[in-house]
């Protein structure tokens, strides 16, 4: 049997508990026996030990996307168990190849759909997403981005960290996550 995906809704604390959408945001989704946590770690339910890296000794899958550059020092994804990690995932036209620099609203839209485009080729999808970190290169975009994400996460959504800093190449955005395989 697979696991589950269950949402723990973050309780209501004043008119920013929501996100101002009224929908609540989520703080922890449970995704079998670890506990993804807004901000933290994952946390292993059976032991209460912060969940550890992979090591040699545990299967690992590499996920693989032919558009994506593969001179890259990392890999776009990892399938670990019942678990998927995806890399930050930053605008890039399927198509083309190239960098989408446009609105960040089309940023956010386009990386959001090459990781459903990712996690469905590994037989998951973005029903299944536990944890999304969001990367800014302006805090100011916030807003837009809580607006298109909440199109691709329309219901119980996932734990995420959101925050800015300088990102390279241009990019407005860039998006990772952790999701329940298939």
């Amino acid at each position: 049997m697979s696991a589950k995906r269950e949402v723990i809704p973050l309780p209501a604390r004043g008119p920013d508990a929501a996100g101002g959408s009224g929908q609540p945001l989520s703080m922890a989704v449970r995704g079998g026996d670890f506990l993804f946590v807004s901000g933290l770690t994952a946390i292993d339910l059976r032991s209460g030990e912060r969940m550890q890296g992979t090591t040699a000794s545990e299967t690992r899958q590499i996920l693989t996307n032919l558009s994506r550059n593969s001179n890259l020092p990392h890999v776009p994804g990892i399938r670990v168990g019942d678990y998927i990690f995806l890399s930050g995932m930053v605008p890039v036209d399927p198509q083309t190849g190239e960098r989408s620099h446009g609105p960040i609203a089309e940023q956010v839209r386009v990386t959001l759909s090459n990781m459903r485009h990712m996690l469905e080729s590994a037989g998951s999808s973005l029903e299944r997403v536990l944890r999304v970190h969001v990367v800014l290169a302006d805090i100011s975009h916030m807003a837009e981005m809580d607006r298109v994400y909440r199109e691709f996460f329309p219901v119980d959504p996932p734990a995420r960290t959101a925050w800015s800093m300088q990102l390279r190449f241009g990019n407005g955005c860039e998006i990772e996550c952790v999701a329940l395989a298939g």
